[in-house]
């Protein structure tokens, strides 16, 4: 590159960051300062009360097979308000599994509350909180069926503290694994997704009718959605009544935002706004907020640090307004010199005032803020204030917190994490309230046994395929598994029926590997005939090895394994007749009970302390159920399934 050409570069940068520096705003495009500007910058501390109190805290240690970043960045929001307190997705250290955790003991510490939102280790969840249910899309980048996003959905029990897994939740949302998927909701209760796919493709998705039911991933209909898969995606729901996608090009240096009017056909969105554009702008960092009002805030970096041509004054990380009518400003927070990253933001509604946390330095070590008021924006220059430092996190890094507005009452959190000690921290703001937290927990009070799933199957359509996680064998004839109606006077319709055509069908769900305490599994049965083998009434696996396994026999007598040897007993079964089969495995004694009761709840049948029929010592992990062999008029229905640990 001749100097010439290289001088040029550098004049651009320096309009472009004196043009960020004054503020000066409106367009599509990155705006320009004048020659001669009439107003001096504003004060960034006029108007704003004495600095916050902060404090951090050092949290759990997650061991030398911990996840690379379990805070994440990029989008994601790891981190919601509920109950009056704060909550988080965090890996718990012996499982290495995302539980939903909660701030306790004045903003102190967390308490985990045993509720597991994924077990893979290498997922990354985004959290959304509406007031009624919690959602967390969470999916892997490996682009196999395994790592595949899935949707979950909890309500709160005030009364315990904790976040109760919904029926026929969760449910599989993508067919492979993705990138930093992110979820809104807009105004009419539809829930969107978004993520830039590994070609590069802006992509969305939305639920149909209502949560458990959602559309096929499409391309997000607006030009520029094709970028690169180092690009970044979020969507907002953001007023009066739109949702919103927002992406980073890297090609064209643009930060865009496309939206659609709720209610509106898929393809209906509106021409992308560009909310700022110039040479090194657009990188792959993203985090929006908004405001009761409709405005829009977005803290981005870019991409300028790349060119080593450029000065150690030029944007790092900006903060970007979109007012009410739609006009876009740009506002300075930090220079490539501050050595900012994974910026996070938080808005104060009640006090009118935003805060930016980044990590400083970018490789990691704290966690600084800075503030300004919202109605106009400006920042000190430097790298803020500490909010996140300690000597047993030397590395501390990529923050996460909420998406929502924060207020004196609730204060604001960020969590982080030290990949060099495995070690996750947290920051508090206090804005005058202190921080929402929890009460400690009782002492010796543990958590409480955990509903894994419980499937009803009564929002699916009749004759389909429930969409969440029951799988047959590949050689099983397909419409195997299928929603029946049973209008019985005991049962409600919409259950669900796996029928055989001249040979038997197994279907099987799969949950996280369970390796201690006892495993409950209660299931609603309906037999219609004998066949001329056993139907399997309940059937718990673990890699491949069945434990414990209670039938319903040939001899037209129910029956179960105890080892290797078939007990049979001398209770019958009546044909059309609903029975309730409850079985608990004790993983640690290798043992089960079982206990069987007919349609007005009287025990027929209850073994305690039964031996597996194969004592391996492997973790459960799924549950199956099986109709005889025989001709096409066997069939096994069974209904409101659940599996508790």
């Amino acid at each position: 590159m001749s100097n010439r050409i290289k001088l040029l570069g550098l004049v651009a940068i320096a309009a472009l960051t004196a043009a960020i520096v004054w503020n000066s705003s409106s367009g599509p495009s990155l705006p320009r300062p004048s020659a001669t500007p009439s107003v001096s910058r504003p004060s960034a501390t006029a108007g704003l009360p004495a600095e916050p109190k902060t404090a951090s805290y050092l949290d759990q240690v997650l061991g030398g097979t911990a996840p690379g970043s379990p805070t994440g960045d990029r989008a994601q929001s790891k981190l919601w308000i509920a109950g009056g307190a704060w909550w988080a997705a965090m890996v718990e250290p012996r499982s290495l599994q995302y539980h939903i955790y909660e701030l306790v003991d004045g903003g102190k510490s967390w308490r985990d509350t045993g509720t597991l939102i994924d077990d893979r280790r290498s997922a990354q969840p985004d959290c959304l909180w509406d007031g009624t249910h919690l959602y967390i899309a969470s999916a892997t980048p490996s682009l196999t069926e395994n790592g595949a996003a899935r949707l979950v959905r909890y309500s709160f029990d005030e009364k315990v503290r904790r976040f109760v897994l919904d029926r026929n939740f969760p449910i599989p949302i993508s067919a492979t694994g993705v990138v930093s998927m992110v979820l809104a909701q807009d105004s009419t209760g539809q829930l969107w997704t978004t993520y830039v796919a590994d070609d590069g493709q802006v992509s969305v998705n939305r639920t149909l009718g209502d949560d458990l039911h959602w559309g096929t991933p499409f391309a997000l209909p607006a030009p520029g959605s094709l970028v690169t898969a180092d690009d970044v995606a979020t969507v907002v729901a953001f007023g009066p009544g739109r949702i919103g996608v927002m992406w980073s090009s890297r090609s064209t240096g643009t930060f865009y935002l496309a939206s659609h009017v709720d209610g509106d056909p898929d393809d209906a969105w509106a021409a992308p706004e560009a909310a700022i554009q110039d040479r090194g702008i657009a990188a792959g960092q993203l985090k929006v907020v908004t405001t009761d009002d409709g405005r829009l805030f977005a803290v981005v970096t870019t991409a300028l640090g790349d060119d080593p041509a450029s000065p150690s004054t030029a944007p790092q990380i900006l903060l970007l307004t979109r007012a009410v009518d739609g006009t876009w400003s740009s506002t300075l927070v930090s220079q490539l010199r501050d050595q900012n990253a994974s910026p996070l933001l938080a808005v104060d509604q009640a006090n009118g005032i935003v805060y930016v946390m980044a990590t400083t330095p970018k490789k990691g070590g704290a966690i600084n803020f800075k503030r300004s008021r919202v109605d106009s924006p400006s920042f000190t220059t430097g790298i803020g204030s500490v909010l996140i430092a300690d000597p047993a996190a030397p590395l501390t890094s990529r923050g996460t917190s909420a998406k929502s507005a924060v207020s004196p009452e609730t204060g604001v959190v960020v969590l982080a994490y030290d990949p060099s000690t495995t070690r996750y921290v947290h920051g508090i703001i206090d804005l005058g309230g202190g921080v929402a937290a929890g009460p400690l927990p009782a002492a010796g009070v543990g958590a409480p046994r955990q509903l894994i799933f419980h499937d009803d199957f009564d929002p699916w359509k009749i004759g389909s395929s429930p969409n969440i996680g029951w799988v047959l064998r590949a050689t099983d004839p397909v419409g195997a598994f299928n929603i029946q109606p049973l209008p019985t006077r005991t049962n409600k319709s919409g259950s669900l029926a796996a029928r055989t055509v001249g040979k038997d069908v197994r279907a099987c769900k799969s949950f996280p590997p369970v390796t201690t305490g006892d495993l409950t599994i209660d299931v609603r049965v309906r037999i219609v005939r004998t066949g001329s083998s056993d139907t399997v009434l309940t059937e718990v696996r673990g890699e491949g090895v069945e434990a414990a396994t209670v039938r319903f026999g040939q001899n037209g007598m129910f029956a179960y394994f105890s080892g290797q040897t078939k007990i049979r007993t001398l209770v019958p079964a009546r044909p059309a007749v609903w029975y309730r089969s409850v079985v608990v495995v004790h993983l640690k004694t290798h043992t089960y009970d079982w206990s069987l009761y007919n349609q007005v709840r009287r025990r027929l049948i209850a073994v305690r302390n039964v031996p597996w029929r194969d004592a391996t010592n492997l973790p459960m992990d799924k549950v199956c159920l099986r109709t005889a062999t025989g001709g096409p008029r066997i069939r096994l229905y069974w209904d409101d399934i659940s599996v508790i640990h």
